[in-house]
């Protein structure tokens, strides 16, 4: 390889000729060509790796949210995103993670209310079938005295047989229409119990002094049967509710032991603190019975006398009474007799 250069210089002409050999660049030129495989294996292998670490780098999050993604369309809220960047993709993570922590709360709250609509139509469903039962009952308790004063009354108006003595006639189909104005008022009571735009009135009651002033009411029937009276009552003791109500309560409950209980039973009412008892001996009552006593009209003796027994209202209007106020209750068989217990509060 030659080069010739002429050039002038303090008015002088000078000629400049360059010889060089080619042997060096063409032995560089042919070892460059034999290193190009190499040099591409090389620069392949690291693209490769950078790619696997970049892929790695932000694959890897991405597919860890995708697949929480997956798991939030199925509504499986229980996962956290433990992706912890700075970057979108963290922003990404912090946001999926408020999103699961707000549609959590938001299904437990549907969940909890789904709930609560299943416990109100249950209770809904309940309440039809007591209405309809009560209903049923009730046409068929208010059945008998009817028959019996269309029956006394078609006597005395054809003057069959004994029923001509009028006047005696009369005063028991008076007594039977006094007996079915009681029931039918027993009836609206219990019924406007169970209505669902029924009130307590609730105040500051003095169950102590309630409780010795019901007890005074069946003096006299007790003193007929001889039966004795045995208070075990907590002296000033005070809670909330509706005195009238809860005065039915005491009422019915002593009533019911005083009517049922033999001649020479011993009643026994207790009250301490929030515990009320009582409990009449001489008498028991079978499990079947047990079971449906707070019945309305449901009565152990079957005969369903009248002269026997009540209509079988007072223990389901107590149960209304005690359910509107929150109050426990029970009804068991003891050694004794049987013996009822609340938990006022």
């Amino acid at each position: 390889m030659s080069c010739l250069a002429v050039f002038r210089q303090d008015g002088k002409t000078y000629h400049l000729s360059v010889n060089a050999a080619l042997t060096a660049v063409a032995q560089s030129y042919g070892i460059l060509l034999r290193l190009i495989p190499f040099i591409a294996a090389v620069i392949l292998l690291i693209s490769v790796m950078g790619a696997v670490i970049c892929s790695r780098y932000y694959s890897k999050p991405l597919i860890a949210i995708s697949s929480v993604a997956k798991r939030m369309a199925t509504l499986d809220m229980t996962w956290k995103c433990e992706v912890r960047r700075k970057d979108e993709i963290g922003v990404l993570s912090v946001s999926l993670n408020e999103m699961s922590r707000q549609l959590r709360n938001a299904l437990e709250s549907l969940q909890s209310a789904n709930l609560q609509l299943k416990k109100e139509i249950e209770r809904e469903r309940e309440q039809e079938k007591q209405r309809v039962e009560f209903f049923t009952a009730v046409s068929h308790e208010l059945k008998t005295p009817i028959a019996i004063i269309k029956g006394q009354l078609e006597g005395m108006l054809y003057q069959v047989g004994e029923y001509k003595d009028r006047g005696t006639y009369l005063r028991q189909s008076l007594k039977t229409a006094n007996d079915m104005e009681a029931l039918v008022k027993e009836i609206l009571f219990a019924a406007r119990m169970s209505g669902s735009d029924f009130r307590l009135e609730r105040m500051d009651l003095d169950i102590s002094q309630m409780l010795r002033k019901v007890c005074r009411q069946f003096h006299g029937r007790m003193e007929d049967k001889q039966i004795e009276l045995c208070l075990d009552i907590q002296p000033e003791y005070h809670c909330q509710g509706d005195r009238r109500l809860m005065e039915k309560v005491f009422t019915n409950v002593i009533g019911n032991a005083v009517a049922y209980s033999p001649p020479g039973a011993v009643i026994t009412v207790t009250q301490k603190e929030e515990a009320f008892f009582v409990e009449n001996t001489g008498v028991h009552i079978a499990a079947e019975d047990l079971a449906r006593i707070f019945t309305p009209f449901y009565r152990v003796d079957k005969s369903r006398n009248r002269n026997s027994g009540g209509s079988g209202l007072g223990l389901y209007i107590t149960k209304t009474i005690l359910d509107r106020h929150e109050i426990s209750y029970s009804m068991v068989n003891t050694e004794k007799g049987v013996k009822f217990t609340a938990f006022l509060q």
